[in-house]
């Protein structure tokens, strides 16, 4: 069984329905992150000055903690990773429909594609040597 156009275009189209999927999710998650610390320390503030302490002192724990989740898992950055991950998969998809580029160089483009996005996925450092981290020199 030979491996065709259509089969690699059916690859891409995977490729890019998962990372536009990513892409939303990480979005939504961002926003909602974003809005939320925003709202609950405005509404803190306002709580805090008609001397409702208790309601303050939680919704500005309920800020600090979704602007912590956003930071730390950073939304933001994979959002924008996936957005960029998607745009050459999406130029790849009609060069290669277009014949402008033959199967062999797009699988190539690919590959450099989905490499560059392992590389580059926004995980946060953490105070490890390659060795502590299991990883050989």
């Amino acid at each position: 069984m030979d491996f065709t156009k259509e089969d690699f275009l059916k690859i891409l189209d995977d490729d890019i329905r998962f990372q536009k999927k990513w892409q939303t999710v990480s979005m939504s998650v961002y926003w909602g992150t974003t809005v939320g610390s925003i709202l609950c320390g405005s509404l803190a503030t306002l709580t805090g000055a008609m001397n409702y302490g208790l309601q303050a002192s939680m919704l500005a724990a309920v800020a600090t903690f979704l602007m912590t989740i956003e930071k730390s898992l950073m939304f933001r950055e994979r959002w924008r990773l996936h957005l960029n991950t998607i745009t050459p998969l999406k130029s790849l998809r009609v060069e290669v429909q277009a014949d402008q580029v033959d199967l062999r160089k797009g699988i190539a483009k690919r590959k450099q594609v989905l490499e560059n996005y392992a590389r580059v996925l926004p995980i946060e450092a953490r105070d490890q040597t390659p060795t502590q981290a299991g990883v050989s020199p």
